[in-house]
């Protein structure tokens, strides 16, 4: 788990049905990357 805090703004969350598992990236990932692309991917499969 990630505990610092968003060295800028504009991160990006990514926040479990759940709410117990967050996903973070950086004010440079953009929101169609494919890192975000797949994680979101990844947590409606999960639901």
């Amino acid at each position: 788990a990630q505990t610092s805090s968003p060295n800028w703004n504009f991160y990006k969350y990514l926040v479990s049905a759940d709410r117990k598992q967050v996903t973070r990236f950086n004010s440079k990932a953009k929101p169609d990357s494919d890192a975000i692309v797949k994680a979101v991917e990844q947590a409606l499969s999960d639901i």
